[in-house]
């Protein structure tokens, strides 16, 4: 029965647990819970290995809702920490562990049991499959020390929607009481037995109308000259010779009239060690019933006095005494033989008899009471003989029945002179047994208390009580609808109709209609069309059969799908559980509709897919891989389709595949578990590939992805080619200009020399004269200074070897210094903010700066003093007004601004400013190489930055620049 529950638990785990629940206060919503759901309430879950409740997996949330509704003892442990969730049945056995329990590590929690638990919890883990323990021996400590508990309990995995075990769900029942009882009553069977085996009576029972022997004592074996073989056969067959000595016809007699059989010195011829011989027994034949109830008779008692010697003894009086002595013996010999038969068919008793004899004081006051006799039920239990027990004080063996209210009874028995009939859990030393007694006055000192032994009877009875209880809970909080359906038929015995006998309240809720009339009417009035359907159909066959089915149908009247168990409970009744499981069709259809479109992808990909199951060999080693499914992209590379290439060996079409690495990259994904992916050369079988290739476990197979990168893997081949030569080439033009600027200066100085003294030999020059020196003076000059920034460009263009920390605050200062003489010719004002730190090459960054100021104070309005501005400011990609790439958006930037309010420019020619050469004003206007802000591009370009011009004519310009944060 305990395991039908726990299945009947885990079923409705499954249906309940599939079913949604949703909302982002999902704990705050979860209603009802009792103590332990006020708890999960109120508590922190943040700091726990499950963070909040509301990143809780659905079947989490879902399973910790059926916990706290049951009111059966349950407990779920979850993930690999164990995390613990239970609910108030579950508090008697959680004892002193909660509430800390809740929401802590249930190998922690439970660590002094959980040596013989890890084992169940990882095989529901490892295989996926439920675990059952019936009656489980645990030492636990619930209650601050360590006691031995039994248990009856069954962890089912609760998977996640990966497929993957989630947690473990456990429902669990106590038995200890069960099992402590159940020990006592073998024990109590055993110690019976050992009483009757060691009695100093000859003692038998046979059972049937074969009359086989179920059990004979020693004594019982002496007598009769035969060895415990006999045990277990018919009497017959053990003593041939009883037909002839009338047993069989006793035996018939009490068997059949239920009426207990004595008789005195019996004679009886037995075969004793092959020899026959005539003894004398004096022998009591008393029926057996199972229980009180029963109507037939089991077994019979047999209780055998061995008298031979006594009667032989008599028959030597008899022959040598008088007739007078002979009636005076033989009177004496029934008066004995009397007395031994009624201290027979007492001690012969199933029931425990004994007598007690009040004992008063001086003021004639009952105080105590005397045992008269007690018959081996009584003294056995006691650990007693029977002349400890008789004539001793009953106070004095037994004292609680002083304060348990016996004694009382017994004095007002004697004083009422009525007898009294009841039924007691009687209590004391080893003994703690429930009996049904009576107690009889036989004069106003002396009552006679014959008791039973029920025991048995009241635990099955508790038990069956117990259960009842169980199964109305279950009927009463089932969240299946649950009916009993009685057949009807008509004279032939035909099925004709049915009627709904019960029915529990959640199937008014399934079927729609109320529960009266759903037992009122017969199943054709509430449903015309029912005899005729398919489930009837069904119905009838598992009545005929005994076979259960289970199947799902669409109920209109209340718009759902139900799933419907149908059992046979008898010969006319039928059980039926049916459930809502709308819930998991709607679920069903959409797994469906995800195949269809998972398939349609795989098929469709771009990408080279497939899977791989592994082939062993006679060692269980992975010697290769069988394709499973492959999509048509990977199919085409062997010219096959998808259905040539399932079920066949990957050596079969790619030989080369074992040797060149990718084999033992599946196998290690296979055996570890890890998702394996490697940039491959697949150079075999014909093939020259360039392959992104990965590998990832999914169940007992291997799925392989891979994307062709062959095309772009040439087109790389030929671009880094291209670029080495441009590399070369770059190379060769930089030291070229390098080399060249350095050639020119030297000319250029001699010029100048020459220019100097060729001057200096004239003592005096016509205006003419002096303006061709003048001229050749000038583009003298310009040729240096183009020359020395040609230099500048060349070795900025080489990039930075080495980053540092820059204070752009530092270099500003020594760029106004550099052009003090400058801006003091210009009266120019030069505003400097807060400038930040950057990771930079120094030289360049002031070389950046100086470029600017200068241009700044070069292209200077007439008759306006100059206004110079450096500000710098944070911002990220996507605020600094900056055309940036998408993944720049988001990254910081320092943004510098240089402002002036010189000429201008166009802004049209916002970008034509940073090309080499390239002058907005002739040369009469404004000097310069033309070079200055190609530099400074370059600079910042080598600071992985951007810049960009601003600028209307006549309102001056603004320079800003984006230098990242690293």
């Amino acid at each position: 029965m305990m395991g039908y529950i726990i299945s009947l638990h885990l079923n409705l785990t499954v249906i309940v647990v599939l079913m949604q629940v949703t909302g982002s206060d999902w704990l705050m919503n979860l209603n009802g819970g009792g103590e332990v759901g006020a708890l999960m309430r109120s508590k922190d879950w943040s700091t726990s290995p499950l963070g909040l409740p509301d990143t809780w997996p659905e079947t989490l949330r879902n399973t910790i809702s059926l916990l706290l509704a049951s009111r059966f003892p349950m407990f779920l442990w979850w993930g690999e920490d164990t995390v613990m969730f239970y609910n108030d049945a579950y508090l008697p056995i959680a004892g002193k562990k909660h509430p800390q329990a809740l929401g802590g590590k249930g190998h922690e929690v439970w660590s002094e049991v959980w040596a013989e638990v890890k084992p169940m919890v990882k095989e529901v883990f490892d295989k996926k499959q439920a675990t059952l323990a019936e009656d489980q021996l645990l030492e636990i400590n619930r209650h601050g020390y360590v006691e031995a508990a039994y248990f009856t309990y069954s962890h089912s995995p609760v998977f996640l929607s990966s497929g993957e075990v989630g947690g473990v769900f456990c429902v669990v029942t106590e038995t200890t009481e069960k099992v402590l009882a159940t020990e006592r009553i073998k024990n109590r069977e055993q110690h019976l037995r050992h009483l009757f085996t060691q009695a100093p009576v000859a003692i038998c029972i046979v059972r049937g109308p074969d009359y086989i022997f179920d059990f004979a004592n020693e004594n019982m074996l002496l007598f009769l000259g035969r060895t415990s073989a006999i045990i277990g056969k018919p009497i017959l067959e053990a003593l041939p010779e009883a037909d002839s000595q009338g047993l069989i016809a006793i035996l018939e007699n009490v068997r059949l009239t239920g009426k207990p059989y004595s008789i005195a010195a019996f004679p009886a011829t037995l075969l004793i060690n092959e020899v026959r011989e005539l003894r004398y027994f004096d022998l009591v034949f008393k029926p057996y019933y199972e229980n009180a109830s029963a109507a037939e008779i089991s077994s019979i008692f047999c209780v055998a006095h061995n008298v031979t010697e006594q009667a032989l003894t008599r028959k030597k009086l008899e022959q040598s005494e008088s007739t007078l002595q002979q009636r005076v013996e033989e009177r004496t010999a029934d008066l004995e033989q009397q007395k031994l038969l009624v201290d027979s068919i007492l001690n012969a008793s199933f029931n425990g008899i004994y007598a007690l004899k009040a004992v008063r004081n001086s003021e004639e006051e009952i105080v105590d009471f005397r045992y008269l006799f007690a018959n081996k039920n009584i003294t056995a239990p006691l650990q007693l003989s029977s002349e400890e027990v008789i004539g001793a004080s009953m106070l004095a063996i037994i004292p609680e029945n002083k304060t348990n209210g016996f004694f009382q009874l017994f004095c007002e028995v004697l004083e009422t002179g009525r007898p009294v009939h009841d039924v007691t859990h009687f209590v004391t030393t080893g003994i703690s047994n429930w009996y049904d007694y009576v107690i009889v006055p036989t004069d106003k000192e002396t009552v006679v208390v014959t008791i039973r032994d029920i025991t048995e009877q009241k635990l099955a009875s508790l038990q069956i009580e117990e259960q009842r209880n169980l199964l109305d809970n279950i009927m009463k909080y089932s969240p299946s609808g649950i009916t009993v359906t009685e057949v009807i038929r008509n004279d032939s015995g035909d099925v004709i109709d049915g009627r709904t006998i019960i029915a529990n309240a959640m199937s008014e809720k399934y079927v729609g209609m109320p529960l009266d009339q759903m037992l009122d009417n017969k199943i054709s009035e509430n449903d015309p069309n029912i005899l005729t359907s398919p489930i009837f159909k069904k119905a009838l066959e598992t009545l005929t059969t005994g076979e259960p089915f289970i199947m799902q149908y669409y109920f209109e009247p209340t718009e759902k799908w139900l799933e419907l168990s149908v059992a046979k409970m008898n010969e006319d009744s039928l059980i039926n559980v049916f459930t809502d499981v709308t819930t998991i069709k709607k679920a069903e259809l959409e797994i469906r509709q995800t195949v269809k479109r998972l398939a349609a992808v795989f098929n469709a990909a771009q990408s080279g897919m497939f899977t791989f199951s592994p082939v062993y060999n006679d060692a269980r080693e992975i010697v290769d891989f069988r394709f499973v499914i492959t999509n048509a992209n990977f199919a085409a590379y062997v010219g096959q389709t998808p259905e040539v290439l399932a079920g066949a060996l990957g050596s079969t079409w790619f030989p080369g595949y074992i040797g060149n690495g990718t084999f033992e990259m599946y196998k290690k994904t296979f055996i570890t578990g890890e998702t394996q992916r490697q940039d491959i050369h697949y150079n075999v079988d014909g093939h020259d590939l360039y392959l992104d290739l990965m590998s990832t476990k999914v169940g007992e197979e291997v799925l392989v992805t891979f994307t062709d990168h062959t095309p772009l893997k040439t087109a790389q081949f030929q671009l880094e080619k291209h670029i080495e030569e441009l590399k070369r080439s770059n190379a060769n033009l930089e030291e070229f200009a390098h080399a060249a600027s350095h050639d020119l200066k030297e000319p250029v100085r001699k010029m100048q020399v020459f220019y100097s003294r060729l001057k200096s030999s004239f003592s005096s020059l016509s205006n003419e004269q002096q303006n061709l020196f003048d001229r050749v003076e000038d583009a003298t000059h310009r040729m240096s200074l183009l020359i020395d920034d040609l230099l500048d460009y060349s070795q900025i263009s080489m990039g930075i070897d080495l980053l540092e920390k820059v204070d752009l605050n530092k270099k500003l200062e020594t760029v106004i210094h550099d052009l003090e003489i400058a801006i003091e010719e210009k009266g120019a004002f030069v505003e400097i903010g807060e400038l930040p730190i950057v990771d930079g090459h120094k030289r360049q960054l002031q070389q950046l700066f100086h470029n600017l100021i200068q241009n700044a104070l070069k292209y200077s309005q007439n008759n306006i003093t100059p206004h110079i501005t450096v500000t710098a400011e944070i911002v990220t990609g996507e605020t600094s007004s900056f055309d940036l790439p998408l993944e720049k958006k988001n990254h910081r930037y320092h943004l510098i601004k240089v402002q002036d309010n010189g000429i201008g420019f166009q802004q049209e020619y916002a970008e034509r400013i940073f090309r080499m050469f390239q002058r907005l004003h002739g040369k009469a206007e404004y000097s310069g190489s033309g070079v200055g802000l190609a530099i400074v591009k370059r600079v910042v370009e080598n600071h992985n930055g951007y810049i960009a011009a601003e600028s209307n004519p006549g309102e001056g310009a603004t320079f800003k620049i984006l230098l990242p944060i690293v």
